[in-house]
């Protein structure tokens, strides 16, 4: 009930063959909001979760950046909560008691409607980027966790070059190395992830890890100082995949990305349990892939580390097996983080 026709067939065949047919992407290409973006022209406030795993943080940023572009009057926000995580914050927006002198998100969302729709132009409708930090301590309303900036993205893009089984912030101590995983049969998933769909409502107790041999990782040193990390980090990697050679969807390499938070126990803690999908056309050419956008503090005495996968509970993998091999010693493999400190 209440999907379009064309959604459920789709699944099922996607399921199946590990990629979508052209009729299905041209059909969720039309239904996507960058189809009729042209037609918004009234303001529009953007409110995006940073606990949502289904709708990341960059498809917000997408629609963010397209408004501005045409010079439609659009703000966003990164509120805490979303399809992954049902609770917002205390003191951020409360759907059941709605109060706007107690909630900040709730505020917002006032204000910009006494702004707009009652004429009240005086009230102020807040920062074009705000975004709910986690790290921060408060008590009652939630504005002090809330972070604002006049522009996005925002921050400083910081470089960690893969290097051995390490990542280096110094592009003159790369060191040469490699490491290699597998990607399994017909996709079958060698990773135990949270439930994206069910996990924040379920609370499962699924330990995730990798399979040995399906997983490959580079971890920086410990930390000096903290690094906050706003917005999407890019990862550009050539990698090697002899049995994948693609040219087709069923012969493209998929593989998956994601960043940790280790701590100094040695606990490594996936960042918003966020996976980046890759499905890689050309497995000898190098690529940069966005992957979703996060707020997340690594604290000074904490590593950060990149983890490739060769599946992922959560999504298809490819249909082709291969070993797969990621060769360092040049500073064209790096993972790149917008820090805001």
């Amino acid at each position: 009930p209440n999907f379009a026709t064309f959604v459920c067939p789709a699944l099922i065949a996607g399921g199946t063959t590990g990629y979508f047919s052209a009729s299905t992407v041209a059909s969720l290409r039309h239904a996507s909001v960058a189809s009729y973006m042209k037609k918004i022209t009234i303001p529009t406030l953007l409110l995006q979760g940073q606990g949502d795993t289904l709708f990341n943080l960059n498809e917000a940023a997408a629609t963010y950046e397209a408004l501005q572009k045409q010079g439609t009057e659009v703000k966003m926000v990164w509120h805490s909560w979303g399809h992954s995580v049902s609770s917002p914050q205390p003191g951020e927006f409360d759907s059941g008691n709605p109060d706007p002198a107690h909630q900040w998100e709730t505020r917002r969302v006032v204000n910009w409607f006494y702004h707009y729709l009652k004429g009240h132009t005086s009230t102020s409708t807040g920062a074009p980027f705000s975004w709910f930090r986690d790290w921060v301590t408060y008590s009652g309303d939630a504005a002090p966790a809330f972070g604002h900036s006049n522009h996005f993205p925002v921050g400083k893009e910081r470089s960690l070059y893969l290097s051995g089984s390490a990542l280096t912030t110094d592009a003159d101590a790369i060191q040469s190395g490699s490491q290699q995983y597998v990607t399994p049969p017909a996709g079958a998933p060698t990773r135990i992830d949270k439930l994206d769909a069910l996990g924040g409502y379920l609370n499962l107790p699924l330990p995730e890890q990798d399979a040995p041999g399906t997983s490959v990782s580079w971890t920086s040193p410990a930390l000096t100082d903290a690094w906050d990390v706003v917005g999407s980090p890019k990862l550009t990697l050539k990698v090697t995949a002899p049995l994948a050679v693609g040219g087709t969807p069923a012969t493209d390499l998929v593989t998956f990305a994601r960043i940790e938070d280790v701590a100094p126990d040695g606990t490594a803690t996936q960042i918003h349990d966020l996976t980046a999908p890759i499905r890689v056309p050309h497995a000898k050419q190098a690529f940069t892939v966005t992957m979703p956008a996060f707020v997340h503090q690594f604290a000074a005495g904490h590593k950060i580390r990149l983890v490739l996968s060769g599946s992922s509970l959560n999504y298809r993998g490819g249909l082709v097996p291969s070993p797969v091999t990621v060769t360092t010693g040049s500073n064209t493999q790096v993972l790149q983080l917008p820090v805001t400190n």
